[in-house]
């Protein structure tokens, strides 16, 4: 069962006790509108040639597009969906038993992103051997070079994936087993937890647990709000999101024009405040842009946003080939309009995908995109 707002039973909507929440119908609008927000600026960040290399958008003359939309916006959505999927888990599941969140979190979750990782290997191995590589070097280069790096590669299981964006797949369904473990001390521990997790992500000493330390902080905070009783429409209300938005974004400033800010535990603490600041400021856009619109139904558009995340990295990689065929070069101009267009290119294709895995039966296209059918996707978490 995925954690839909509109999938929610009765009992489910009545079974938080004192602390009863149910989304409403906004509030499921909202949060597709973030999810479908969160993951097209992720689409953006993995665009060829990556970003370990320069481009005219990374450390050329117009490095700030690069930095606004990928650095800021485009790493801060896995904050966002983070913190959503904190959130859903306790409204939804906060008294499902943590086997059968596992079992339909792993269904949904790490089955399709072990798919995408193996699809993504077997490319790798492809054009290594049609290039007339060395096959060993080339998939040592993405850690591949012994039987834990081999199984990691594909599960993740002490560490990123071979498909780095999925490595995010696999920190979510950590995150989310670890909170529903944590909520029965919710209520007297919470704020304590949070400290903790504050500061494993500050130190960055959670590894091989979790690889990005943020998304447990982020998703156990979405969970506390829940738990104390705080509203989707209380939250992202303009009294409570503005003045923190104002505020983390105060911080943010201050800490680029203190001179002391030098160490790692000092730029942890600005990533965070900044991904802080973002949720909040997305949270009361989204909530304005809700209300504006009513409650729709987006469920058609989750399974294709899912599949575009699942494969972006491959099509972006395709998408790169065609780019070096025309020979145009990443500072020219043109490449800003290439950066800007894969993402939609990415859905695109997906949009194409899931009906060609509408076709196919049902086992197979859980494989593929952890649904079938229609169904809503498990990135609701």
């Amino acid at each position: 069962m995925s954690l839909d707002a509109r999938s929610l039973s009765t009992a489910e909507r009545a079974s938080n006790g004192d602390r009863t929440l149910a989304l409403s119908g906004i509030d499921s609008t909202q949060i597709d509108l973030l999810r479908a927000v969160c993951i097209f600026l992720m689409l953006s960040v993995h665009v060829y040639p990556t970003l370990l290399e320069s481009t005219i958008i990374h450390g050329g003359e117009w490095d700030w597009v690069g930095y606004v939309y990928v650095d800021i916006f485009g790493r801060a959505s896995v904050a966002v969906l983070s913190f959503l999927g904190g959130y859903v888990l306790w409204v939804g599941a906060r008294h499902r038993p943590l086997s059968e969140i596992a079992r339909s979190r792993f269904r949904s979750l790490i089955i399709p992103m072990m798919t995408w990782n193996l699809i993504y290997a077997a490319m790798v191995a492809a054009v290594a051997l049609m290039e007339r590589r060395d096959l060993a070097a080339e998939m040592a280069r993405y850690g591949v070079d012994t039987p834990i790096g081999a199984v990691t590669a594909i599960t993740g299981v002490a560490g990123r994936t071979i498909n780095v964006p999925l490595t995010f797949l696999r920190d979510l369904f950590v995150s989310i087993l670890a909170a529903r473990l944590l909520f029965p001390a919710m209520p007297r521990f919470g704020v304590q937890i949070l400290t903790v997790l504050l500061a494993l992500a500050l130190i960055d000493i959670s590894k091989p647990i979790f690889v990005t330390p943020a998304i447990p902080l982020f998703v156990f905070a979405g969970a506390f709000f829940a738990a104390k009783g705080l509203s989707l429409k209380s939250i992202s209300d303009t009294r409570v999101a503005l003045p923190a938005s104002i505020i983390l974004a105060c911080l943010f400033v201050a800490s680029h024009l203190l001179p002391t800010m030098r160490s790692s535990l000092d730029e942890e603490a600005v990533n965070l405040s900044e991904r802080a600041m973002l949720v909040a400021m997305m949270l009361l856009v989204s909530r304005i842009v809700a209300e504006r619109i009513g409650a729709r139904d987006l469920a058609g558009v989750r399974p294709v946003l899912f599949l575009a995340f699942l494969t972006h990295s491959i099509i972006n990689q395709f998408l790169g080939i065609l780019w070096e065929m025309f020979g145009l070069g990443v500072y020219s101009v043109l490449y800003i309009a290439f950066f800007f267009l894969n993402a939609p290119l990415d859905i695109t294709a997906a949009w194409i995908g899931m009906l060609l895995i509408r076709q196919i039966p049902r086992r197979l296209q859980l494989v593929l995109n952890g649904s079938a059918g229609g169904e809503a996707s498990a990135t609701r978490s």
